[in-house]
């Protein structure tokens, strides 16, 4: 195999690799924002709301305010060596065994036909069935002003506003927070290959034709790129 065949089969196994690597766009779905009473929680890929089998989903640190930050008055744990979640106060106990895949109350030995599941490694938990169980609300509603954006609502009797009017509330940190997030989950520039099939018939470079599409916001580094593919032998740019 030739010096540039070489080199046209490494670009072609790195820019695989990168695709695979890279996070979806924020336009390729939903984006959930949490609020618990009247605050927005932080907006990151791996403690985003999920839905699944038609289910809400959250983090069970949610619903605590050790990690929320927002009392809700519900404690939660998490046992690595039972495989359970755990949320509970001082009258009610609510546990999800994610192994048996069942959620029971703990104090009745009640079943209840709703299971926890694991996104980004952690935990996640129905929304709807835990803020039933605990005496909160939960709602979700279109945010109009984020594209395919939603608002994930959980809250107690000490919330102050009504959903209408905390989402216009607060559109400025919402906006905020959606576009902090669209910028952490960006990636750098988009790579697309089209390689022609090698035929066999020659050794040469020329026998293997990759095309590279870049998709950049800025033109820093492009032209060092261009510039190493230009002295391997005969590319095309097309812009």
């Amino acid at each position: 195999m030739t010096a540039a065949r070489r080199f046209l089969l490494g670009l072609v196994t790195a820019a695989v690799c990168l695709g695979l690597l890279l996070p979806m766009p924020a336009s390729a779905a939903n984006v959930y924002v949490t609020s618990i009473n009247d605050n927005v929680a932080p907006l990151t890929a791996d403690t985003m709301p999920v839905y699944s089998g038609g289910v809400m989903y959250v983090p069970y640190t949610v619903f605590d305010g050790a990690y929320s930050g927002i009392d809700l008055g519900i404690y939660a744990s998490y046992s690595r060596s039972g495989n359970t979640v755990t949320l509970f106060n001082l009258r009610q106990m609510l546990v999800f065994d994610l192994s048996a895949g069942t959620c029971r109350n703990d104090m009745t030995g009640e079943y209840y036909s709703a299971r926890a599941i694991v996104r980004n490694n952690r935990p996640y938990v129905p929304v709807e069935t835990v803020c039933s169980f605990f005496g909160l609300t939960y709602t979700l509603n279109r945010l109009s002003y984020v594209t395919d954006g939603y608002l994930v609502r959980i809250a107690s009797s000490a919330a102050a506003l009504d959903d209408e009017t905390f989402i216009d509330a607060a559109r400025t940190l919402i906006s905020t927070r959606v576009r902090e997030y669209n910028q952490s989950i960006a990636p750098d520039p988009d790579i697309t290959l089209t390689p022609e099939p090698d035929t066999g018939e020659d050794d040469s470079p020329s026998a293997v034709r990759t095309y590279l599409a870049f998709r950049c916001e800025s033109g820093e580094g492009l032209s060092d790129i261009l510039d190493a593919l230009d002295s391997r032998g005969d590319y095309g740019l097309f812009l």
